[in-house]
């Protein structure tokens, strides 16, 4: 299992960043790559992983998009409030750039844990409908029970215009 995986060590011992950590004068270093990039990649292989990801997000805003035009709206969405909105600047595109590179970060940690962990299931014989479908609803309901207050709060006037403009 260590073959497939050069930085996944066994339950119990120490992962590889932390264990060189002493050895070396890079040491820091190495633990940082780890946390950045778990699978080791090159840099262009890295950001190449970063445009896949974004590509995929912009085709589901697409499908979004168009499936919005298809299904009525919300009763909330119907009014005739006017939406202020203006044109992005370089800060909304740092940050956008930022966010995205955090999300590379998260869904490179996830998928690392998926595909190495001794405690996923990974044969279609293992799924089953609480594991598969209600596992994925409830990752859902659980995220939105967090993202959806302190988005929430980030529209407070005290904090929209330090945090949530960009």
């Amino acid at each position: 299992r260590e073959s497939r995986a050069p930085r996944c060590e066994p339950r119990g011992e120490p992962s590889a960043p932390r264990a060189a950590a002493g050895r070396h004068p890079f040491a820091a270093m190495d633990a940082i790559s780890h946390l950045v990039n778990p699978w080791g990649l090159s840099l262009p292989l890295w950001v190449g992983g970063v445009i896949l990801k974004e590509t995929a997000l912009q085709c589901s805003d697409m499908v979004v998009m168009w499936l919005s035009k298809i299904i009525e709206p919300l009763p909330s969405r119907k009014t005739e409030k006017n939406i202020y909105q203006r044109g992005l600047d370089w800060r909304d595109f740092m940050f956008l750039g930022i966010n995205s590179c955090i999300e590379a970060v998260f869904i490179g940690h996830l998928v690392h844990f998926l595909w190495y962990s001794d405690t996923v299931e990974r044969q279609l014989s293992a799924l089953g409908i609480l594991n598969g479908p209600v596992a994925l609803w409830l990752l859902i309901v659980f995220n939105d029970m967090l993202y959806a207050p302190f988005h929430r709060a980030l529209h407070l006037p005290v904090l929209y215009p330090w945090i949530h403009k960009h």
